[in-house]
């Protein structure tokens, strides 16, 4: 017999059983970016709880940089093995603010080119006649999913998405991102490049890596995945900093710049992936990758980086 209260948690008709909150965040690790825990909301117990997603010491270890490290235990570590009681009316404000979140993704539907995953949350809602629906979000923070996220913090007093951590991951809810620079929305400052690291891997699990690079901003080295190491000028450092710039790769996790790859297929599971990370001065990360697919001017960037240093550094010789 269903609860009376039960009326209070409906969508469409049909009564809602649990909410389950899947959180992804790109540490540029080949493999694929990693769920840090699940957040279930169970309507029938009238309670929430974490399940925490345990990562592998050797996958923290096949991470791009050390930026990339902290971030994911700084991020990981974040959650609580409490269970949260909720009442009806908690229960209700869920519903209500899950519904408007329902609506905003039906009228902007999500596209998932591969390449749009620095964070992204899977939201599924399982309904009394077992039906299930799944709400997309990649790399977007729309005021539904904020006023949600807000909500679910004052009824648990825990931050179910980790915006709180955020910042260590450069995405538009912490940074204003253009193509020809990355600035702190609360500060204004711009963020200033410390490293860029690059590798190319392939067979099972990717981890037979097939090429690499990684260009020290600060020291300024190139190291080349032979272990070269080339001593880079400060006019070499400018060349660089302007063609990330002209080609716009501060915004190729943006569906601006992934016109080709949304008619790609998305789940490759053979053949080979790319990653390209880049460290700034503050110890924020932001992260790029695909499979079988790159951004629009990956192309062209990788062949005037080749022009400049006589290098295929992005293997686009490779290219399929």
């Amino acid at each position: 017999m269903e609860d009376n209260n039960s009326k209070k948690f409906v969508i469409g008709g049909i009564y809602i059983r649990k909410i389950v909150i899947h959180s992804w965040f790109n540490f540029a690790e080949h493999d694929y970016p990693y769920e840090t825990y699940e957040f279930v909301i169970n309507f029938k117990k009238k309670k929430a709880s974490f399940k925490p997603k345990k990562i592998y010491d050797h996958c923290i270890y096949y991470m791009a940089n050390e930026e990339n490290q902290k971030a994911y235990h700084k991020i990981h570590s974040y959650y609580s093995e409490e269970i949260f009681p909720l009442k009806n009316f908690d229960m209700s404000k869920i519903k209500s603010s899950i519904n408007r979140l329902r609506k905003w993704r039906e009228k902007n539907q999500p596209i998932d080119t591969n390449l749009n995953r620095m964070v992204f949350y899977h939201i599924d809602i399982t309904y009394q006649n077992k039906e299930e629906e799944r709400l997309e979000i990649y790399n977007e923070f729309p005021l539904e999913l904020l006023s949600f996220a807000n909500l679910l913090k004052s009824l648990v007093g825990f931050d179910v998405f980790n915006f709180d951590n955020l910042s260590c991951l450069v995405t538009e809810h912490n940074y204003d991102i253009s193509s020809k620079q990355i600035c702190d929305k609360a500060t204004g400052e711009e963020l200033i490049l410390k490293r860029m690291d690059y590798s190319k891997a392939c067979g099972a699990l990717f981890k037979a890596t097939t090429n690499s690079f990684n260009i020290n901003f600060e020291k300024k080295e190139l190291i080349t995945y032979e272990k070269e190491r080339i001593k880079l000028t400060s006019d070499d450092i400018e060349k660089i900093i302007f063609l990330i710039k002209k080609y716009g790769v501060f915004k190729w996790n943006s569906l601006e710049y992934s016109n080709k790859a949304i008619n790609e297929p998305v789940y490759v599971l053979d053949g080979c992936r790319w990653r390209l990370s880049l460290a700034f001065e503050g110890r924020q990360v932001l992260n790029f990758g695909g499979r079988h697919n790159y951004p629009d001017t990956y192309a062209d960037f990788g062949k005037e980086l080749m022009d400049l240093f006589g290098i295929d550094l992005l293997s686009i010789s490779e290219m399929e």
